[in-house]
């Protein structure tokens, strides 16, 4: 049914019961539902011209249960067809769905509609993420960035009167990968694991049938750790730099 991102099972004592009215004149019959699942026995609701409308939740029963409630249904028949031209789909269509819309309460769905309003909303929305993704990631490495040179700035004396106390270069250079590492590190572990949470949750766990996703994400999460890198080794680089210079 729509709305149904995860499949549940529900126990006997759990199982949340129903009544159904089959014909104009039938009594309603009371049913106890099992199990829900995200399968979409009927596609969207579809317009070549609009949105997509809604996915209509289809109700599974036994045998039993549907030869002894058929006489009385109203029932509905519904039409498929395979074509073999996908790049004529979008016009067809317009041209069945034409023909169909004179039918007052006619349900229409098309693959090569829902298919291609996915494909937009989807590039859309990827596009957008992503710029904006970028965006956040590099204002708030550069705020870290430039915060620690400033304070490279202002600890120029300190450093001085290290040297003077014998600690050389190397030893100065430790000091700071430690110091920028707890700066750098906290933000980037955060933002990877909340990241990772999310995208498991609510997109590896919903997509079975994408064995490549995994991949595909853990290499946008090397090239954010990758960014980070580098802002971190050219911030060491620099801040060194800033405090070897002479007061």
């Amino acid at each position: 049914m729509q709305g149904s991102d995860f499949p549940r099972t529900f126990k006997d004592d759990e199982a949340p019961s129903f009544a159904v009215k089959v014909g104009p004149s039938e009594q309603p019959t009371t049913f106890a539902l099992v199990e829900k699942k995200d399968y979409a026995f009927l596609g969207w609701s579809s317009d070549p011209n609009e949105s997509m409308g809604k996915k209509p939740a289809v109700f599974v029963v036994s045998d039993e249960v549907y030869a002894s409630l058929r006489d009385a249904a109203s029932r509905k028949s519904y039409e498929l067809y395979a074509i073999e031209g996908a790049k004529t789909a979008e016009a067809l269509s317009m041209q069945v769905y034409a023909i169909v819309s004179q039918t007052s309460g006619a349900y229409y769905s098309s693959f090569a509609d829902v298919y291609s309003k996915q494909i937009e909303g989807s590039a859309l929305m990827l596009f957008s993420s992503g710029f904006f993704a970028l965006v956040a990631t590099f204002a708030l490495a550069s705020v870290i960035y430039f915060k620690q040179l400033r304070e490279a700035t202002e600890e120029r004396q300190q450093y001085a009167i290290l040297r003077k106390l014998g600690v050389d270069n190397r030893q100065i250079k430790r000091v700071i990968r430690k110091q920028l590492l707890f700066v750098f590190l906290p933000p980037l572990a955060l933002s990877v694991l909340y990241s990772w949470s999310i995208i498991k949750a609510y997109i590896l766990e919903s997509i079975s049938n994408f064995p490549e996703l995994p991949g595909i994400t853990w290499g946008i999460i090397g090239v954010y750790f990758l960014v980070y890198l580098l802002l971190y080794v050219s911030s060491t680089n620099l801040y060194y730099k800033i405090i070897s210079r002479r007061l």
